[in-house]
């Protein structure tokens, strides 16, 4: 299969043209990535051959998606819940090399990492930010100013990083220079170097979206219930999935990827292989929370990593108008989708700001936003979560089922690479190779092919390029500054896709005043990222629900009330959607949601 594609600029849908020259005879869809497409999408999956199913949509299951249509393949990829709502929306939104991973010797990790987190910035300028990092050296640290620095210079070395990134060493003055409301006691110095901010979520379905440009089939809401043989050979030949609407249908294909994150063993548990039971990957689940500050009130310039006392590198990172803190680490044996959230866990990153910053004087009142996630590490016994490596692992069962463990954020697009590999062993083994040119095409396009939204913008003049377009939306479209800048920082060189869509529902306006979300983007995104669920919107689509404090609590009735508008919602459904919403972004934790929401969401629980 050859493919051309390109994508209308002068149409406010994400319509983009498909012409493919097969040798296979599939024909491609041309379904929108909608909400109201939701029944042509199930008939599609459930009437359709597939080459490849993705269980997951998570980014793992996201880049293998991509990686397996560049190659040529047809793909189907089914998500339980919406795309990246588990562990891919709940990161510390880095892509970084790992620093931490040099304690342990794990150096193919940082050197795949931090060339991966560079590559970014080719496919994605617009989703990734360089970021200046201080570490700071206190003398009970468990490694010095020495050690570190060596540690970074080797870091630097072996991600490639650019010479404008690199490692700076700082004296004591130079730190509090930098940062005067660092606590002095004790500090020796430290290193100033870079890692990059992202949006994980909006990374997620940013790359579904370029793998559906190259013909995949992707669906939220479509949960794995069970998976489906063949009938003559007992292999692993589809799976059988139950949607949100109650629809339940097989999707078949000649191989499946076991991509479902902290999930993965329910569905090795499907596969009912007994004599598979020894060399499949196991997991171990990690919970991680981070809080959320205003900025006013933890002003820092920088982003920390801080050496901590129990031997975790922890992360305090500003973003535009908020501060957050994250992670801590510990095993996890609980409900995996919406993991809670312990007082131990506020007094442990409350504990640590105490420490860094005493004048600021942070209290738990202080928090404005909070989330907890869970990773699925692949389980080294007698290690703490700390100290388990962060590396994939990649099986194919004894009926082909290829089941993937393990890895992060930063690394998905080369586990994609790694699963594929496994994909076309299967697939030569049950007679269907992969034909060589399109494995070669594919491996080189993987690290080149822009993701949507990244077409226009250099690589490494996204600022500039940002500034600008900045300007011309400002002045075309009569929207406020800050309203230009989220667009271009959600959606790229398509922000003025999403103008054009407003413009026609006659949504240039805010959905409510002081929360930077117009009533078209809302459209838009319904109409071109699937969303289906407030909690999509709030929680991942924009980030509102993590960062955008007691402003996205009170406006929450109003983004509900216009979700209502357009998807037909009645009273029930809306408080419905809302209640779940703030269980999502949780708000409910610790009283947040009764403190703040307001009294229209307060009443879905009186």
């Amino acid at each position: 299969m050859l493919y051309f594609a390109y994508h209308d600029r002068d149409h406010d849908h994400d319509h983009d043209v498909l012409i493919v020259t097969m040798n296979g005879g599939y024909r491609v869809h041309r379904i929108p990535f909608s909400y109201e497409s939701r029944q042509q999408r199930i008939d599609y999956l459930a009437n359709s051959p597939f080459d490849l199913l993705i269980i997951g949509g998570g980014i793992t299951g996201a880049g293998i998606a991509r990686e397996a249509a560049l190659s040529g393949l047809h793909v189907a990829l089914i998500e339980a819940k919406d795309f990246g709502s588990g562990t891919s929306s709940r990161s510390t939104k880095l892509f970084h090399g790992g620093l931490r991973y040099l304690e342990h010797a794990e150096f193919l990790l940082v050197r795949e990492g931090g060339r991966e987190r560079e590559g970014m910035q080719r496919l994605a300028p617009h989703l990734v930010e360089p970021l200046p990092f201080l570490l700071p050296i206190y003398r009970s640290m468990k490694y010095g100013k020495f050690a570190m620095g060596t540690a970074v210079w080797l870091y630097d070395r072996l991600a490639q990083v650019a010479a404008d990134e690199q490692r700076v060493i700082l004296s004591r003055e130079e730190v509090l220079q930098s940062e005067p409301g660092l606590n002095e006691e004790d500090l020796t110095g430290g290193i100033r170097y870079h890692e990059y901010l992202t949006d994980d979520a909006r990374c997620v379905v940013t790359v579904i979206r370029a793998a559906e440009q190259l013909g995949a089939c992707a669906l939220n809401y479509a949960r794995c219930v069970g998976l489906v043989e063949g009938e003559k050979d007992g292999l692993i030949r589809g799976a059988r999935v139950n949607t949100e609407e109650g629809v339940e249908f097989a999707i078949r294909a000649k191989v499946v990827v076991n991509a479902a994150g902290p999930w993965i063993e329910s569905v090795l548990a499907m596969e009912g292989d007994a004599s598979n039971e020894q060399s499949t990957p196991r997991i171990l689940h990690s919970r991680g929370v981070h809080l959320v500050f205003s900025r006013e009130r933890l002003p820092i310039t920088h982003a920390f990593a801080i050496q901590t006392p129990d031997g975790r590198l922890m992360f305090i990172i500003p973003r535009e108008d908020v501060t957050f803190v994250g992670t801590t680490d510990e095993v996890y044996d609980g409900e995996l989708y919406q993991p809670g959230i312990h007082e131990r866990d506020v007094t442990y990153l409350l504990d640590l700001l105490h420490g860094l910053f005493p004048n600021a004087q942070i209290v738990e009142q202080d928090i404005i936003g909070q989330w907890s996630g869970v990773r699925p590490l692949v389980l080294e016994p007698g290690k703490e979560t700390k100290d388990v490596s962060r590396k994939d692992q990649v099986s194919i069962g004894a009926r082909h089922l290829v089941t993937i463990a393990g890895g992060k954020l930063t690394a998905w697009r080369k586990m994609a690479e790694e699963v594929m590999e496994h994909v076309y062993e299967v697939m030569e083994r049950q007679g269907h190779p992969v034909n060589p040119y399109h494995r070669e095409r594919a491996s080189r396009l993987s690290p080149l092919a822009p993701l949507p939204g990244s077409l226009q913008i250099p690589p490494k003049g996204v600022a500039e390029w940002a500034q600008c377009e900045i300007e011309k939306m400002v002045e075309r479209y009569a929207i406020a500054r800050e309203d230009a800048f989220w667009l271009t920082r959600r959606y790229g060189d398509e922000a003025e896709s999403v103008l054009l869509c407003a413009k026609r529902t006659n949504g240039l306006a805010r959905v409510e005043q002081n929360v930077p979300l117009l009533k078209g983007e809302l459209d838009y995104l319904i109409e071109v990222e699937l969303v289906c669920h407030l909690s999509d919107l709030v929680v991942r689509r924009t980030g509102l629900g993590y960062f955008g404090g007691d402003a996205a609590m009170r406006a929450i009735s109003a983004i509900a009330d216009a979700m209502a508008q357009r998807l037909a919602w009645d009273a029930a459904r809306v408080n419905e959607e809302i209640a779940a919403c703030a269980v999502q972004a949780y708000w409910e934790e610790r009283d947040l949601r009764a403190q703040r929401l307001g009294t229209h969401a307060q009443s879905i629980t009186g």
